[in-house]
């Protein structure tokens, strides 16, 4: 059983081992030396602080909820698979937390009833389901109306020149969903939950998919076309979403091998969904149509 003091001697002796691995030392008395500096207390890690939280007990039908807001079986079934599948067992139903069915409430409410929600709530409480649950919820069923979409233009699986992704697309283009953090480090930690979700989406809304972009500071780009087939920055597109994808296809078939529930999700169509999104480094010249390609929007 994994207890918090287990969890921080597991990750102190892993960096250990990563020193010793890393910086090999020939003599054994370095070795011993530095290691003995590195193990003494406070060194690698400070000791573990626990905070105690409250439980905050799941009690609402979510079907309850998107009913009385109109919203079909359908779209709150395949929202909830999305959001919350990985931590139910298949075919129990999916219970809300109150503050999670209140946001959902009010965002399909009356307008006079007030539909902009704040939610202040403790850690661990779901706060981040409680704004992506209306969001997922009115894209999906937004999406349900739309024709199947042609497939994206992967222009860089041939030798010409750039052309817009998603160029072929009938369905209204706009941004339909803005989120804002105020930190890179909550974007990481978030963005892994939203990209699963939209995955999971994916093969519930064949020919539909739905996109989204990040941008932050680090964010590379600029306004600069390409001049044709021959331009520097189009060849170095091109190479790094080719490695992209073969990236993306061995990720695949590991995760799919692993025996396991995907960490992935289940994987969508190939010619229908969107490439996941992947930071390059700034000091890799080039880079913006890169961006461009993978950042659109649901």
């Amino acid at each position: 059983m994994t207890t918090p003091i287990r969890l921080s001697d597991e990750l102190r002796d892993a960096y250990l081992r990563y020193f010793d691995t890393a910086y090999a030392l020939r003599d054994p008395r370095l070795l011993a030396e530095r290691r003995a500096l590195l193990e003494a207390p406070g060194a690698l890690v400070a000791d573990a602080l626990l905070e105690p939280v409250l439980p905050y007990d799941a009690t609402v039908p979510l079907l309850d909820v998107t009913r009385a807001a109109g919203i079909s079986d359908s779209t709150a079934s395949a929202v909830a698979s999305a959001l919350f599948g990985h931590f139910v067992e298949p075919g129990a139903p999916i219970l809300l937390r109150e503050h999670q069915a209140d946001a959902v409430r009010h965002h399909f409410g009356a307008p006079e009833d007030g539909q902009n929600v704040v939610v202040t709530s403790g850690t661990g409480s779901g706060k981040t389901e409680a704004f992506l649950l209306p969001l997922l919820l009115r894209l999906v069923e937004e999406a349900a109306t739309w024709r199947p979409q042609a497939a994206p233009d992967r222009w860089w699986k041939g030798e010409g020149t750039w052309s817009p992704l998603r160029e072929r697309e009938t369905r209204p283009a706009a941004v339909r969903a803005l989120v804002l953090y105020p930190t890179n480090a909550l974007v990481e930690d978030q963005v892994v939950r939203l990209r699963r979700a939209v995955r999971a989406l994916g093969t519930d809304l064949p020919g539909r998919p739905l996109w989204f972009g990040r941008y932050t500071s680090a964010t590379l780009g600029g306004v600069k076309r390409p001049r044709g087939a021959s331009d520097k920055v189009l060849k170095e597109v091109r190479e790094e979403l080719k490695a992209l994808e073969k990236e993306m296809d061995r990720l695949r078939e590991t995760d799919l091998s692993a025996g396991s529930r995907p960490l992935l999700g289940p994987p969508p169509p190939r010619d229908d969904g969107p490439l996941g999104h992947r930071r390059v480094s700034p000091r890799r010249p080039g880079h913006q149509l890169l961006h461009a390609e993978r950042h659109a929007h649901a």
